[in-house]
C-alpha cells in the first residue's frame, strides 16, 4: 500500500511490489507467492491491475479509508471535486489539488478551456474521456452499491460519510 499511496499515479508496478517480498522482515515469501497473492487481491477487488501495475481497488479505499487516512495522512489527498480519497488523478500544476480522473471528465466536460476549480489557473492536463462502461479503473468517485431493505440502492460515495475526507 505504500508504493501506491506515495506514488503521484497512484499506482505501483508489479517487478517494485514483487522486490518487497525480499525485504520482508516476519515471513519470507517467494516471488511466486506474491505473485498468486497479488492476483487473489485482484479477484477480491481490494486491487486493480493495467499492464504490469496495481492500484487499490475502490473496495478498498471505502472499507480502508480510516486506516488510509491516518496512516497516510502527509500523503492522501482527497478530490477537490467529490471530497473522497484520491489516489488516482490528476494534480493543478500551479496549487496542487488533486481531482480524481472520473470527475475531471465530469467536471470539464464541455468547457473549451478548463481552470481549475481551486485556484483558477489554466487546467493544462488532457482531460480523460471515460466511459461509463469502464470497470477497468474504479474511483470512490463513482457510484458505489448499498443494500438496504433487501434491495440494492444506490448512492454516491460522499453522502456514506456525509463529511469530507
Amino acid at each position: 500500500m505504500d508504493l501506491i499511496i506515495d506514488s503521484d499515479s497512484g499506482f505501483a508496478s508489479s517487478t517494485n511490489i514483487l522486490n518487497l517480498a525480499d525485504h520482508l522482515q516476519n515471513k519470507k515469501m517467494k516471488k511466486k507467492e506474491v505473485e498468486q497473492l497479488l492476483q487473489n487481491f485482484v479477484q477480491d477487488k481490494w486491487l486493480i491491475e493495467q499492464d504490469g501495475e496495481y492500484s487499490l481497488h475502490t473496495r478498498c479505499i471505502m472499507e480502508m479509508e480510516h486506516y488510509i487516512q491516518n496512516t497516510y495522512q502527509d500523503l492522501v489527498k482527497t478530490c477537490n471535486i467529490c471530497h473522497n480519497i484520491a489516489v488516482q488523478g490528476q494534480i493543478c500544476e500551479n496549487c496542487g489539488i488533486k481531482i480524481h480522473l472520473t470527475c475531471v471528465e465530469r467536471y470539464f466536460r464541455g468547457q473549451s478551456g478548463p481552470r481549475c476549480p481551486q485556484c483558477t489557473e489554466p487546467w493544462t492536463q488532457e482531460i480523460p474521456r471515460i466511459s461509463q462502461t469502464s470497470s477497468e479503473m474504479p474511483s470512490t468517485s463513482q457510484v458505489v452499491s448499498s443494500v438496504q431493505g433487501g434491495r440494492r440502492n444506490v448512492s454516491t460515495a460522499s453522502t456514506r460519510a456525509r463529511r469530507p475526507l
